[in-house]
Formats: structure tokens, C-alpha cells, sequence
């Protein structure tokens, strides 16, 4: 009876275990999935927004400019 008791309760919590293993390796295969396809969304982006990436930093560039400009005008006052 001992030996059932015992070989039922290995045979659950193996059974247990890969029940639990299947549902992580399906977490982490979405994950991967949805890695994959924002990394393909930022490719297609970068070369379509490659232009407007551009000019963002030249306007950060103009508003550094600006602000140096800005403190001179202030030391000379």
C-alpha cells in the first residue's frame, strides 16, 4: 500500500511539473515572439523615420544653440 501511496504521488507531481514547464515554455515562446516583431516594427521605423530622426537632433542641436545664446545675452546684460 506504501509503495501505491508513493508511486501515485511521484507519478502526480512529475505530471504537476510538466504541466508547469509547457505553460513557461509557452510564456516564453510569445515573448520571444513579440521581441521578434517589435524588432522588426523598430527596423521598418528607423528607416522610415530615419529623416525625422535626423532632424529631431539638429532641432535639439538649434535649442542648445539657442539656450548658449540666451545666457550670453544674459552675461552681457
Amino acid at each position: 500500500m506504501a509503495i501505491y501511496l508513493s508511486s501515485l504521488i511521484r507519478a502526480i507531481t512529475a505530471f504537476h511539473d510538466l504541466i508547469e514547464n509547457k505553460i513557461q515554455n509557452r510564456q516564453q515562446q510569445e515573448e520571444k515572439d513579440a521581441k521578434k516583431e517589435e524588432g522588426k516594427e523598430d527596423k521598418d521605423g528607423k528607416k522610415t523615420n530615419g529623416v525625422a530622426n535626423g532632424d529631431a537632433k539638429e532641432s535639439k542641436e538649434d535649442e542648445k544653440s539657442g539656450k548658449e545664446k540666451g545666457k550670453d545675452s544674459e552675461k552681457k546684460r
